[in-house]
C-alpha cells in the first residue's frame, strides 16, 4: 500500500514504502496534476502548461542518514521546518550509494564503449531522469533521460541499449558502430530512441537500417560513414 502524504500544492513528491525522498519544484502560473511511475516509486507531479521556473532539492528521511557524504543539507526556509538536501555525486561509489537510497541514477564510462566493441574514451557520466537534474551537484558530466524506464532499482548499471541512446547524443557515429557490432534488443532500443526524441540523430547515421522509426534527417554519405566506423575496430568483447 502506497502511503499518501499531503504537501503544499507546488511540490513534486516521490512516494513509496521503501523511499521517502521529496523533489521540490517551485512553479508558477497555471498548474495541472498527473501521476508518473518511476520504477516502484510514484511521483505526484504538479506541472504547468507553459514554461516552469524550477528550484530543485530533496527532502530526506532518517533512513538516508547512513549516506551523509551523498546528501548535503542546504539552507532551510524559515516557514518550512523540513530539511532540504542536494545530492553530491563525485564518483561511482557515491552514485551507488545514491541508488541504494532510492535515487534513480546510472553510471556510464569508457568500459562500456569497450564492451560494445567501439573502444573510445568518454567522460565518466552520471545519468538521471530529467526531473532530478537540479538536485545533483557534481564535477562529473551529468546527462538526463526523459523516460524513467532505464533506471533499475538499487543499481547504477545501464543496459547496453541505454548506453547507445546516450552515445547518440555524445557521438552518433559510435552509436551506429555499436548497433552494427553487437546483439541487441532492437525493440527496446527503438522504443528508447523514440522516448528520448532522438529520431533525428538516429536518422543521420542510418539506424533505420536496423530499426523502424520516422526518418527526420538527411543521412550522412553512407560510404564515408562506413569508412569512418571501420577505422576503429575491436575483435572481442572486453568483460
Amino acid at each position: 500500500m502506497i502511503r499518501s502524504t499531503l504537501f503544499f500544492s507546488l511540490f513534486l513528491f516521490v512516494r513509496a514504502e521503501d523511499t521517502e525522498h521529496l523533489v521540490s519544484k517551485v512553479m508558477v502560473d497555471d498548474l495541472f496534476a498527473k501521476f508518473v511511475k518511476v520504477n516502484n516509486k510514484y511521483i505526484y507531479l504538479l506541472t504547468q502548461l507553459q514554461d516552469m521556473k524550477l528550484a530543485d532539492y530533496l527532502h530526506k528521511s532518517d533512513k538516508h542518514e547512513r549516506y551523509p557524504d551523498v546528501f548535503r543539507e542546504v539552507g532551510k526556509r524559515s516557514h518550512r521546518p523540513q530539511k532540504r538536501f542536494k545530492l553530491i555525486i563525485d564518483d561511482k561509489e557515491n552514485a551507488k550509494k545514491a541508488s541504494k537510497a532510492g535515487i534513480p541514477i546510472l553510471w556510464i564510462d569508457s568500459s562500456y564503449t569497450k564492451m560494445l566493441r567501439y573502444p573510445m574514451k568518454i567522460p565518466d557520466t552520471i545519468v538521471v531522469p530529467r526531473e532530478y537534474e537540479g538536485v545533483i551537484e557534481s564535477e562529473l558530466k551529468v546527462h538526463t533521460f526523459d523516460s524513467t524506464d532505464p533506471f533499475p532499482t538499487d543499481s547504477v548499471i545501464p543496459q547496453f541499449e541505454d548506453v547507445i541512446v546516450f552515445m547518440l547524443e555524445f557521438d552518433p557515429l559510435a552509436a551506429r558502430a555499436m548497433v552494427d557490432r553487437n546483439e541487441l534488443d532492437y525493440g527496446y532500443l527503438q522504443d528508447r530512441i523514440i522516448q528520448e526524441g532522438l529520431e533525428r540523430e538516429a536518422s543521420k547515421v542510418y539506424l533505420q537500417d536496423h530499426l523502424s522509426f520516422r526518418v527526420m534527417e538527411t543521412p550522412l554519405d553512407r560510404e564515408r560513414l562506413l569508412k569512418v566506423i571501420d577505422r576503429n575496430k575491436i575483435q572481442e568483447v572486453i568483460p
